[in-house]
C-alpha cells in the first residue's frame, strides 16, 4: 500500500521557511523518489490498495491520497477502486466486531459515504462528503437528521 500523501506532508503542513535546508533537501529527495516509484507502479498496473499512515497524515485526509493517485497516472475509477474493492480485498480475512468486511450486504460490517458530485468526473469531489453512515448509524446527512 504505497502512500503518496506522506511524501507531500512537508509542503502541505510545514512552512518551507521554517525548516533547515538539510531537512528540506532530504524531504525533496524522499518525495521525488516516492512519486517516481508510485508512477512506475501505476504504469505497470501493480495492485495498489489505498490505506492510511494514521499518525503521520492528518486524520480525514484520505481523499487527498486519491487526488495524488490520479495526478500520478490512475484514472478516477482506479483511484476509487484502490480505496474500496482493492482495500477490502487486501483486508478480506479480517473481521470487525465479529462481522466480515469487504462487501456492502447484510451481515457485513460496512461504512457508507455519499456525495452530491461525481468523483469519476473530478476525484477531488471526494473531499466534500454529504452523507456518512458508520456501523448502521448516520453521522452526517443533507437532511440534517442524525
Amino acid at each position: 500500500m504505497p502512500t503518496a500523501l506522506t511524501s507531500s506532508l512537508t509542503e502541505l503542513y510545514i512552512p518551507i521557511d521554517d525548516m533547515p535546508e538539510n531537512i528540506t533537501h532530504k524531504a525533496d529527495l524522499e518525495k521525488n523518489n516516492a512519486i517516481k516509484t508510485l508512477k512506475k507502479a501505476i504504469k505497470r498496473h501493480i495492485y495498489i490498495a489505498s490505506g492510511s499512515d494514521a499518525g503521520i497524515a492528518i486524520h480525514g485526509t484520505n481523499a487527498k491520497e486519491l487526488h495524488y493517485y490520479v495526478e500520478y497516472g490512475m484514472t478516477p475509477l482506479e483511484a476509487l477502486q484502490s480505496a474500496t474493492i482493492k482495500a477490502a480485498n487486501a483486508l478480506s480475512s479480517y473481521e470487525l466486531d465479529g462481522k466480515k468486511i469487504g462487501q456492502l450486504k447484510a451481515g457485513y460490517a460496512a461504512d457508507v459515504i455519499a456525495l452530491k458530485n461525481n468523483p469519476l468526473e473530478q476525484i477531488d469531489n471526494l473531499q466534500t462528503i454529504d452523507f456518512v453512515m458508520k456501523g448502521g448509524t448516520i453521522y452526517k446527512s443533507p437532511m440534517g437528521r442524525c
